[in-house]
């Protein structure tokens, strides 16, 4: 990658990762939520608006940025296997914690309401801890960002 992409991504990432902080604010919630006028409507859908944008901007970075340099099989393997194990590993046990712990204050609180249905969710698209659908998008971004980003790189490799 070139120099003047490297900063320009790294600018991007800073302003995209601001407005994502600012859409995940909850006190704007609040704000808006409080007054009800075409001034605050205005405001609360342009920051909805924006925040939406930039996490599908910053995603699309990330998934360019996954497969970046790849040019044979052996380099791709090899960064699947590490982001399996930077990503997938930690999602996978993290969310098995999160499930011990809703077993536990279930048992304990003696509200145990756990489905398979609620497993087979909370492994996937619904994590036990909701901060991880952004891992989960992450680890969905591994498989699909070569299809969507680089098909002639894949194309190489095979």
């Amino acid at each position: 990658m070139s120099d003047n992409l490297s900063k320009k991504l790294t600018v991007y990432n800073f302003i995209f990762t601001i407005c994502i902080v600012i859409y995940h604010w909850k006190n704007f919630n609040v704000i808006f939520s409080a007054q009800q006028t075409i001034v605050t409507d205005t405001l609360y859908l342009f920051y909805d608006t924006l925040g939406t944008i930039a996490l599908g901007i910053f995603f699309m970075i990330s998934g360019y940025l996954f497969y970046l340099g790849i040019d044979n099989k052996i380099k791709l393997f090899n960064k699947i296997k590490r982001r399996v194990s930077s990503l997938v590993v930690p999602f996978i046990v993290w969310n098995a914690l999160m499930l011990v712990y809703k077993i536990l204050y279930g048992i304990y609180s003696h509200d145990l309401n756990i489905s398979v249905k609620d497993i087979l969710l909370g492994f996937s698209f619904v994590p036990f801890d909701g901060p991880l659908w952004y891992m989960f998008a992450l680890i969905l971004l591994i498989g699909l960002s070569p299809l969507a980003l680089n098909l002639k790189t894949l194309r190489k490799c095979f």
